[in-house]
């Protein structure tokens, strides 16, 4: 398969994540220091960073990410560290769990939600 099929084949993010990692050694630098700051600017070169950065499911990570258990998480307004730690929680339910009712406190006003019209 030619490169140029293989990119078609892997989201934006992934193709652009690669990119990142090679330009700037970043899996080098976490194996010597245990991790690797980026900025916006930098990120942005390849891909706008609010895009390349948020990944509300670990299933969403780019596979560079996955392959070599590693996650990124926002330090600054335009500044992430990239390392091997873990930033999703697996949650499991148990079926016994029942739920509690809690009344709503007489001195707390709300939105009439039965007299909403628009």
């Amino acid at each position: 398969m030619s490169e140029l099929l293989i990119q078609r084949q892997q989201p934006k993010n992934d193709i652009a994540w690669e990119k990142l990692f090679q330009k700037y050694h970043i899996l080098e630098t976490i194996s010597k220091i245990g991790c690797f700051e980026i900025d916006s600017a930098s990120i942005n070169q390849f891909r706008e960073s609010r895009l390349m950065a948020k990944f509300d499911h670990y299933a969403n990570l780019p596979e560079i990410f996955k392959n070599h258990k590693l996650s990124i998480l926002s330090i600054s307004r335009n500044k992430y560290i990239i390392g091997k730690f873990d930033s999703y929680l697996n949650v499991k339910y148990s079926d016994t769990v029942e739920a509690i009712t809690v009344d709503f406190p007489k001195a707390i006003e709300s939105i009439d939600y039965t007299n909403l019209y628009s």
